[in-house]
């Protein structure tokens, strides 16, 4: 009986315990991850104290019910589009040991949909997922997690870079949008489609390739249809050092997408392929912060 009770215990823990041990650093700095260990999210207050401690943390819960409702102006976009893509954009995607990231080069803005900064121009993306047991979104609505949560980064373009611009308040707008598993008719051959096909070529940590130009043709593609529908709160990167100079933007219509491309998430490695024990990239969501009074607005435009 003991034995049957050891079984199915780990059972349930290991899809946790396959990701748990793996850590993250850069230059030199102290080492952080996810799951448990030294470098657990829930230590990055003690070991990066002047950043991840503040009163302004992300992810939250978004409680639609106390959202105050606001009527911004509708979200624009440049570069995003077949008809006016930049002429020198590149797209490279890596795995970098804790995400896939897709570092986006070119004339890409969004600007308008009551941003504080005037123009802000597109970083990156990157993507949080849980494993098969899990839902790994970082942000809650009314307490519901989703499979997995894609963070669009853009930066004031008065700043020369992100590196400036996360030093300085509204800096950053982030915009997150929710991946839901399910039936999606319109999914196959999309953009995005395209893009998680493309994935098991990042198997392991430092993998990376360029996008051909095929996929430069819609960057839109990897939003949902309605980006004029989203709650809107000031936060912090979520991912050491977590500065609190982050403008967030999360969107309210989820992006279905198969379980059979949820899966490509879960079959990556947060290690080289030559390390000798291999550990698999999942879990790599910040657990959810105190909201501490913050203002959460909702704009609901309709464009008709």
């Amino acid at each position: 009986m003991a034995f049957l009770c050891l079984l199915a215990y780990l059972l349930v823990a290991l899809p946790c315990a396959n990701a748990a041990g793996w850590i993250y650093s850069v230059d030199g700095e102290p080492e952080w991850g996810y799951g448990g260990g030294s470098g657990s999210p829930f230590n990055w207050v003690t070991t990066f104290p002047d950043f991840c401690s503040g009163q302004r943390q992300s992810p939250i819960n978004i409680d639609t019910e106390t959202a105050k409702e606001v009527s911004f102006n509708f979200l624009n976009l440049q570069g995003f589009c077949s008809q006016d893509r930049p002429r020198h954009a590149s797209l490279r995607v890596e795995n970098n040991g804790h995400s896939v990231e897709l570092h986006i080069h070119g004339d890409f803005f969004i600007n308008e949909g009551g941003l504080p900064g005037k123009q802000y121009k597109v970083e990156q993306l990157h993507y949080h997922w849980g494993n098969p047991n899990a839902k790994g979104s970082e942000h809650a609505i009314n307490g519901r997690k989703f499979d997995a949560e894609m963070h669009f980064v853009t930066y004031d373009t008065n700043y020369t870079s992100i590196t400036e611009a996360k030093n300085h308040v509204d800096g950053v707008a982030v915009f997150a949008a929710m991946l839901q598993v399910g039936v999606n008719p319109h999914f196959e051959g999309s953009t995005l489609d395209e893009f998680i096909s493309g994935l098991p070529s990042l198997g392991h940590k430092g993998d990376s390739y360029t996008l051909p130009k095929s996929q430069l043709k819609d960057l839109r593609g990897f939003l949902p249809d309605n980006i004029d529908w989203f709650y809107r709160y000031r936060g912090s990167f979520t991912t050491p050092h977590c500065d609190e100079h982050v403008i967030w933007s999360v969107w309210e219509q989820p992006i279905v997408i198969p379980q059979s491309k949820m899966n490509i998430f879960y079959n990556l490695y947060a290690n080289n392929a030559t390390d000798a024990t291999q550990v698999r990239l999942m879990d790599n969501y910040r657990p959810l912060q105190e909201v501490n009074g913050r203002a959460i607005l909702h704009s609901h435009r309709n464009n008709w």
